[in-house]
């Protein structure tokens, strides 16, 4: 019901459907100021602790004063954007191509939403990228050097923008010819 009465339909979903990130912004600005400055301080203990790098704009007092459109953070950000609406494109048309009443409709969705064409793509990043998670992780429980955690951490980041730049590509217009 929350689905349909926030704009989704049987094949996508309605505006209602938060990241974590949206969730922990939801809890920071329910808890105001000193929330968001003790969410950043347990951050910043937790990643000292593990030896993860903390972005500079996380830092409690000063991190609001400081930040970046193409850090590791903003590239994330866009990549979790992107595999949402590659999902919801790719629900979208299936939707449309398995139900005979709306199977007509479907080369006009298919030609709106040219992302839907990702999921295949898009579900073998989020499975190298579970893979480089799991290996970070494990460095992170085994004591590895900050170097080889940066290291997984750059991976990441690489195979996030990477995607990022096909799902714009594919968005901005045709796709090249090889």
């Amino acid at each position: 019901m929350i689905n349909w009465a926030t704009g989704g339909d049987q094949y996508s979903p309605g505006i209602l459907s938060p990241t974590p990130d949206a969730i922990d912004y939801v809890l920071q600005q329910a808890t105001g100021g000193v929330g968001r400055e003790v969410s950043k301080l347990a951050q910043l203990a937790q990643t000292s602790v593990t030896g993860e790098d903390f972005p500079f704009y996380k830092m409690p007092m000063v991190g609001r004063f400081a930040g970046s459109a193409t850090g590791p953070t903003s590239i994330r950000d866009d990549f979790y954007e992107h595999i949402k609406q590659v999902n919801i494109a790719a629900d979208g048309l299936k939707g449309r191509l398995h139900n005979p009443d709306d199977r007509a409709d479907a080369p006009a969705y298919a030609r709106e939403h040219p992302e839907a064409r990702l999921l295949h793509m898009s579900n073998q990043i989020q499975d190298r990228l579970s893979a480089l998670q799991k290996q970070r992780k494990a460095l992170l429980a085994h004591g590895g050097s900050r170097e080889q955690v940066a290291l997984k951490e750059q991976q990441i980041t690489a195979l996030m923008s990477r995607f990022n730049q096909r799902v714009e590509s594919v968005m901005d217009g045709p796709e090249p010819s090889r």
